[in-house]
């Protein structure tokens, strides 16, 4: 992804200066880290979303596995292909939502309001 620079947005720039636009955090601390995530929370209130791209590592004690023919490794919360190219992930969604409250800062209850509004909930506080 292209980064924000002084005199480019960039992709998540561009999406943070759009106020209809929806973005998801993988909230992990390595993906983004959980600076950004608190800058982003700002920026975007109840427009950001947590998201994971949770690979088969998830809930699992493995070293390593195939996706898409390819050998990723698991290392230190990170899945990463034999060049050390991110490579997904071993976030699990309530792992995020922990990470969410206690790194950056934003109310469990608000958390699970908003995953409940975006799902189309009929359940909100």
């Amino acid at each position: 992804m292209p980064y924000i620079t002084g005199r480019e947005p960039g992709l998540a720039g561009a999406v943070l200066d759009e106020a209809d636009i929806y973005c998801g955090v993988i909230a992990d601390g390595l993906h983004v880290d959980y600076a950004n995530i608190r800058n982003a929370k700002r920026l975007k209130g109840d427009k950001l979303c947590l998201v994971t791209d949770a690979t088969a590592p998830a809930g699992a004690n493995i070293e390593q596995f195939i996706f898409a023919g390819k050998t990723i490794y698991y290392r230190n919360g990170l899945c990463v292909d034999e060049n050390g190219t991110l490579s997904g992930s071993s976030l699990t969604m309530i792992e995020g939502v922990r990470n969410l409250v206690a790194h950056c800062g934003i109310a469990l209850d608000e958390v699970a309001a908003h995953g409940n509004a975006l799902s189309g909930s009929r359940y909100r506080r």
